[in-house]
């Protein structure tokens, strides 16, 4: 019998994601590990459920990561964990790394402070030598080899239940006055939402309403985009500052006509995953690895600088690839190949 131990940190994803192993997998066979917020992302717990409280806790996770047979890694942003296992480096030879996207490119966006630097550098330590390397973008893993070294074996997954298309996506009637635009996915600056906007700004005389999701992130700087954006386009402009359930999110992507995500990095997939199933149209960067994933999986989308919101394109053979590979079905055969 397998023994999986998955290290969490709680993130919305988090919850779903272990209902569905519990559901599909078997309860013995796979421990969780939580660290945040239980509060904000409730989870149902139970025997083979552990919450991190305080650094003593530290003692029980190295405990159940020397008798795991597998260590399944979702994200890599903590700093705690990093430091066990440059301290422990025999079990990353057993770990398997979900690649979240923020997890992997602090490279790009280096920092002069003594604390970036010596996290860097445990970080390039534990990534060279982890085991197993979890994503469907294989542009990161290129990209964790080329950063850091990275020499484990690729793994193919779609991660989690949001990555999942629903059988029953909503679709928009196309019968609005306005064209909807949604701009970015966060309050994140790697969102470059100023830049985005100044893209559109050519479009601000025309029926558009643009939205703009700001409920988790940098709140100051939720505010600052706020702001610019309705010196652009005034009321045509709405930031969205609380958060939305996921049925309800739905819902409100389904009218989105147009999605423009301007970031430097991958990120943003769940959100770009749907809209494209739903036959929107989606601007993304050329030199992202997103961009190259969807290019790889004959996926149409389109280049963030050349902003055209009235050019219209044939979009749903995207539908038919995306609800293929973004399965329920998919997604089970591939935790079964990991677990």
């Amino acid at each position: 019998m397998s023994n999986n131990l998955h290290i969490c940190p709680l993130d919305k994803f988090i919850p779903p994601f272990l209902s569905f192993i519990r559901k599909e997998f078997s309860i013995e066979e796979n421990i969780f590990y939580m660290l945040g917020n239980a509060e904000k992302y409730s989870y149902l717990s139970d025997y083979q459920t552990f919450q991190h409280q305080n650094l003593k806790d530290s003692w029980l996770l190295l405990k159940l990561m020397c008798g795991a047979d597998k260590i399944i890694l979702h994200s890599l942003f903590n700093l705690n964990i990093l430091i066990i296992l440059a301290c422990n480096p025999y079990l990353l030879k057993k770990c398997y790394w979900v690649i979240w996207g923020g997890d992997l490119y602090s490279f790009m966006f280096p920092k002069n402070s003594l604390k970036y630097k010596i996290k860097e550098r445990i970080r390039g330590f534990v990534i060279k030598r982890i085991g197993f390397l979890l994503t469907y973008v294989k542009g990161d893993v290129d990209l964790a080899r080329k950063h850091y070294r990275a020499r484990g074996q690729y793994l193919e997954t779609i991660g989690y239940l949001s990555n999942v298309i629903p059988s029953n996506i909503p679709f928009s009637e196309n019968n609005k006055k306005n064209i909807n635009i949604l701009v970015g996915n966060s309050a994140d600056p790697t969102n470059n939402h100023f830049d985005a906007l100044d893209k559109l700004a050519k479009f601000k005389n025309e029926n558009i309403q643009i939205y703009a999701p700001l409920s988790y992130g940098d709140k100051d700087y939720a505010k600052k985009v706020i702001h610019y954006g309705n010196s652009l386009f005034g009321d045509k402009f709405i930031g969205i500052t609380e958060f939305i359930p996921y049925s309800e999110y739905m819902h409100f992507l389904k009218d989105i006509d147009i999605a423009v995500f301007n970031h430097q990095r991958q990120q943003a997939m769940g959100n770009t995953i749907n809209l494209l199933a739903m036959g929107k149209k989606v601007y993304l960067r050329e030199s992202t690895t997103q961009k190259e994933f969807f290019n790889d999986l004959a996926v149409k989308t389109f280049d963030v600088n050349n902003l055209d919101i009235f050019e219209n394109f044939p979009m749903e053979k995207n539908s038919e690839i995306l609800m293929a590979y973004f399965s329920l079905q998919n997604l089970k055969n591939q935790w079964a190949r990991i677990l």
